[in-house]
This record gives C-alpha cells, structure tokens and sequence, in this order.
C-alpha cells in the first residue's frame, strides 16, 4: 500500500493559450506540416509572452517541457469524439492525478482543479484547460484541422459549430486546392 498522495493546485491557463502551445510545440502538427519548421518559438515570442503572461511557471519551462505537455493534450484532440477520446482523456487524468476542487474564495465559489505533486504542471493545466473547455456547452466541437497537411487543432465555439479547419488560412487554402482539382 502506498502513502498519501500530495496535492497541489493547478493554476488556470487560458483556453487559446492551451490550444496555441498544442499548435506551436507539439511534434505531430509539425510533421504533418507542409511548411519548414524553424525550432520552437523564440523565448521572445508571443507564443511565449502569452505563457508567461497567463500561467505562473511559464518563463522557466524548457521547450521539451512544453513540447511533451503539447504532444499529449493533442492526442485528445485527435481521438475520435466519444469513447475513443473519453479514454484518452481519462488515462491523463489518472497519470496527472486530476482532481476537481471547490475554490470558496471568490463569490460565487468556482470549481478548481489539483493534481498530483509530482505531475508535471504544464501538462495538469493544459489538461485541466482542455477538460473545462470540452465540457462547456459553449464549445461544439473540438478537434484536428481537416486541411490537408494540417494536423493542427481547434475548438469550435460558433453558433452553427461546423469548423473544421484551425483557422481561415487552411479553410481558404483547402478551397483553392479543390477549386484547382475541379478545373484540371
């Protein structure tokens, strides 16, 4: 039988901040990728400035660090809605150690999140971004940009909830791609 697990809280990272470390430092977008890859963003980067800015811890993470945090939450954009998604999900709950938590500080009292002390921390907060973004009844969808060479992800807050690209550049260049295949 093992101790008693230690706890610590997981600082709230924006939802867009989530999705733009998925993008920009995660391994499978950039392979998939069409366009070279130059390294992971400059420490001078708004990529960076917004990490820093929005998520305590931010400015001290080497690239790896935030590179491995990114290529897991974007298995949970990759697997298919449903059952598929709900397990990878859950096995990253169980390895981070994520657990819902009231914080009665503010009115009305909102749910938090902690995690095991010896997760790593990025990959708790992006996991608990994702986590409170896919049960938001605001958000329609969530998944991998369906361009080709693309494998960048998305979630869908829109009304009508039809997106499927991550982001008007793919959209308009898929369009032009297929404009171009029916002409030839």
């Amino acid at each position: 039988m093992t101790g008693p697990r230690s706890w610590l809280p997981v600082p709230p990272l924006p939802v867009g901040v989530a999705v733009e470390l998925v993008n920009e430092w995660a391994v499978t977008p950039r392979q998939a990728s069409a366009r070279p890859w130059g390294g992971h963003p400059a420490p001078d980067s708004p990529y960076r400035m917004r990490l820093h800015e929005t998520w305590p811890g931010g400015s001290r993470l080497a690239d790896e660090e935030i590179s491995s945090a990114a290529e897991e939450i974007h298995a949970v954009f990759a697997a298919e809605p449903g059952e598929a998604r709900d397990a990878v999900v859950d096995a990253l709950v169980d390895r981070v150690g994520l657990v819902p938590r009231l914080d009665s500080r503010g009115a009305p009292p909102r749910l938090g999140w902690r995690a095991a002390a010896d997760a790593p921390p990025l990959l708790a907060a992006m996991l608990a971004t994702v986590l409170d973004a896919l049960t938001d009844p605001a958000t329609r969808s969530a998944g991998l940009c369906a361009a080709e060479r693309c494998a960048d992800v998305y979630l869908d807050t829109s009304r009508r909830g039809h997106r499927v690209y991550c982001s008007t550049r793919c959209q308009t260049r898929e369009r032009v791609r297929a404009h171009r295949q029916r002409r030839s």
